[in-house]
């Protein structure tokens, strides 16, 4: 007797239900006139529908103009390209936390001399400077980023 045959031949005693498509694709209660029923002409929705922006087979997040399109993807560039310098500020800023906890931790060291010692003071110094530009940089980068998502429509 082969376990792995077995455990499929015994029955199952309760079903598997997947709660998410049961939730998705639930079907309304009652009478589904909503589907067949046409608005009148007077209600809100038909007149915001008819009200909105955009033209009736454009989308509305495109704009209309030539002009606005290119603002709308130069933002999209600027936005890109400062998410870059974003990620490359933040490893900058990791490595200069790493150097500084690198060179504290060799300070600790017993038996120094006095030459290594300052040495890795003067690495954690330009650890320390490492951090705080790439801080400062950080700040200009979330101002370009705030300015291209206004400059988008």
């Amino acid at each position: 007797m082969d376990p792995i045959r077995e455990v499929w031949k015994k029955p199952v005693t309760s079903t598997a239900v997947n709660r998410s498509v049961a939730r998705r694709y639930c079907v309304a209660p009652g009478d589904p006139a909503f589907l067949s029923k046409h608005l009148t002409p007077e209600s809100l929705v038909v007149q915001a529908s008819c009200s909105s922006r955009s033209a009736p087979g454009s989308f509305p997040g495109v704009p209309a103009d030539r002009e606005s399109k290119r603002m709308d993807q130069s933002a999209k560039k600027a936005f890109t390209s400062c998410s870059m310098a974003l990620k490359s500020t933040n490893a900058t800023c990791i490595l200069g936390r790493y150097i500084y906890a690198l060179m504290d931790e060799a300070k600790g060291h017993p038996g120094l001399s006095q030459e290594v010692h300052n040495l890795l003071s003067d690495a954690q110094v330009a650890a320390t400077q490492v951090i705080r530009s790439g801080l400062d940089t950080s700040g200009s980068v979330a101002r370009a980023i705030g300015t291209s998502i206004a400059t988008r429509r």
